[in-house]
């Protein structure tokens, strides 16, 4: 099983800053878009387009998510309360799932931290060491590309925020 890591660090500091003046912004219902305040650290892997990852079957992908801000940090779990400040909320862009049996097909729902919704979404939640470890399976079955949000909360300032890239799920090997 290959490994890879994405490290994704958020300023937090310039994010609050561009959103600040307006108090609806950094709730659940209209979080603070952060697509344009974070940098990508990803080494391993050889992004399409700007920020596509391309999905390779029988890997780990870590996903971390840091604040370069000491005032509002990024905790996805915080190990002293338990409380979860974070998840990854999957979908197809042509929404064909309706179960999490289904999402067996492209995820390795047995190692994942995951839970599946009425509406076929999949939520993927932080693991004990504050970060999300979302698992592939030897063969990935169905070739689907996937739109995802990564939800966090922000400490210190009490925001909610969203990244949202894509997933490339298209060979035809299942290698990738």
């Amino acid at each position: 099983m290959k490994k890879k890591t994405i490290k994704i660090t958020v300023d937090t500091d310039s994010l609050i800053d561009f959103f600040g003046k307006d108090p609806t912004w950094g709730t659940a219902s209209k979080p603070l878009v952060a697509d344009d305040f974070c940098k990508i650290d990803a080494p391993d892997i050889k992004w399409e387009g700007n920020k596509i990852l391309p999905l390779e079957s029988d890997t780990e992908y870590v996903v971390t998510l840091v604040s370069n801000s000491k005032k509002y940090p990024v905790t996805l779990y915080d190990k002293t309360t338990g409380d979860i400040n974070g998840e990854i909320n999957m979908d197809l862009i042509t929404p064909t799932i309706t179960k999490k049996s289904e999402w067996a097909e492209i995820f390795d729902l047995d190692r994942t931290k995951c839970e599946a919704t009425l509406d076929g979404h999949l939520i993927v939640k932080p693991t004990k060491d504050d970060n999300f470890s979302v698992f592939t399976p030897e063969k990935v079955k169905l070739k689907e590309n996937i739109f995802y949000l990564i939800f966090f909360r922000i400490g210190g300032a009490d925001k909610m925020a969203v990244i949202d890239p894509l997933i490339a799920n298209r060979s035809d090997d299942g290698n990738g």
